[in-house]
């Protein structure tokens, strides 16, 4: 779905898994919201179960360069590397709903194959970076982290706050999400999505995140 509408209050939404195509258009969007209003707040909200290695990491190295405050929100799930973007928020402005799934696990017990978009192994430099960027964005030592990244590992947002992966837990389950996912079983959903997104945005609001 088209998410352009919520630009103009600086917000980016990732609610899909990141590929090549739409990781360069959120790049786009990050930077093109950066340069119109270099000390304005950008807000991202994150609903995705990572991606492709290179895609995910253009938007971090965005993220990171970036010098207004990047505020990450956590809806209802971030796995793999879109947890990394959830981290790489702006300390003290990293968020997710009390209901959300927050796991950094890079492999899928089933198949034990990489995130690469060709499915080919991932090497062992960019295992290890992600593992260290992990370890320098939270409270985990790198071996720690190294265990979390290499197996199924699935925190709630309470203990995501408590490992450093956010900084504050939006006491508020993500309201309709049982109803977003019966919805996805129709044809309405493109409108279904409009409303709920436009309802996240006013509670996000009406507590002060996004001003």
């Amino acid at each position: 779905m088209n998410h352009s509408k919520y630009l103009n209050k600086r917000i980016i939404i990732i609610d899909e898994a990141i590929n090549d195509t739409n990781a360069s258009i959120i790049v786009e969007q990050l930077i093109n919201l950066y340069e119109k209003a270099s000390t304005q707040d950008i807000y991202i909200l994150i609903d995705s179960p990572g991606g492709a290695v290179t895609s995910c990491f253009a938007i971090f190295d965005t993220i990171r360069w970036c010098k207004c405050n990047i505020n990450t929100i956590c809806l209802n799930s971030s796995s793999s590397l879109s947890t990394l973007l959830l981290s790489a928020g702006t300390k003290g402005k990293r968020y997710a709903f009390s209901g959300a799934q927050i796991t950094p696990t890079l492999f899928t017990t089933a198949k034990k194959e990489a995130i690469y978009s060709s499915g080919a192994e991932i090497s062992n430099k960019i295992t290890e970076k992600t593992i260290e960027l992990f370890s320098n964005l939270t409270h985990i030592d790198y071996q720690t982290m190294k265990s979390a990244c290499l197996t199924e590992h699935f925190l709630t947002a309470k203990e995501s706050y408590s490992k450093g992966f956010i900084d504050s837990v939006i006491l508020d389950k993500c309201f309709g999400i049982k109803m977003l996912q019966a919805a996805k079983q129709h044809t309405f959903i493109k409108k279904f999505d409009g409303i709920w997104y436009d309802n996240i945005v006013k509670k996000l609001e009406s507590i002060g995140i996004i001003k």
